[in-house]
């Protein structure tokens, strides 16, 4: 309990820390910085441990279960967790440069997600990082997409309505929060399982979705990295 309680502390320094980034043309006023989505992902993992110890082994397994299902029944650019090397635009780093990234930097591994005539996709990112963070594999953590008509997360894309992707997502397995304030009249609306999350963008007061992130978080990390790439 004791160490829960610690871990509960840590997650709510770093929620104070954290803020929002740039969403797709209709809010290109909001300024780049940070994302959290602690919010799902690690509320979900506390509420378990009050009731029994999370065995991080199993937890990883349950992970990478619930990417394969994910990649299944999405069309993203490049599958979650798919290893960097099998990515033939990616820009070699080593697993000790990504260690060495400090906080106020934009992580190694980044890269822009652009079509077969090499335009990019608005402002589309994804990031290949260490997962788990004990290992050297690098590996594809998160993506970001602004733009309708190229990607979709269980059929949900950039421009659908945030209602509709609430009754997918719920059926798929995902717990969602209630929805926080973002940058300059913007919300996010968060949805986890087992410690990966989908986090939707709208404007307050609007149904549409501006934005989508996917992110699957690490299983051997008490906290999230407070350092995100958008």
């Amino acid at each position: 309990m004791k160490k829960i309680l610690v871990i509960l502390c840590a997650i709510s320094m770093l929620l104070l820390s954290v803020s929002g980034c740039n969403v797709g043309e209709k809010s290109a006023e909001i300024e780049e910085g940070y994302l959290s989505y602690e919010t799902t992902v690690y509320e979900q993992v506390m509420e378990q441990a009050e009731v029994e110890p999370v065995d991080l082994s199993i937890l990883y397994e349950r992970i990478k279960q619930t990417v394969e299902e994910l990649n299944q029944n999405s069309n993203l650019y490049l599958e979650m967790l798919s290893f960097a090397n099998d990515y033939e635009n990616f820009i070699p780093v080593t697993p000790a440069a990504i260690r060495e990234s400090k906080p106020d930097e934009s992580p190694r591994g980044g890269f822009s997600l652009r079509t077969e005539s090499n335009h990019r996709i608005g402002r589309s990112e994804g990031l290949f990082d260490l997962f788990p963070r004990n290992s050297d594999d690098i590996r594809l953590t998160r993506l970001v997409w602004d733009t309708p008509g190229y990607f979709d997360v269980f059929g949900i894309d950039v421009g659908g309505n945030i209602e509709d992707a609430e009754s997918i997502l719920t059926q798929w397995g995902y717990a969602g929060r209630e929805p926080r304030p973002f940058r300059q009249n913007y919300l996010t609306r968060n949805f986890g399982k087992e410690r990966v999350a989908i986090i939707l963008i709208v404007a307050a007061g609007d149904s549409e979705i501006l934005e989508i992130r996917v992110v699957v978080g690490d299983p051997y990390r008490p906290t999230v990295p407070t350092h995100e790439m958008y």
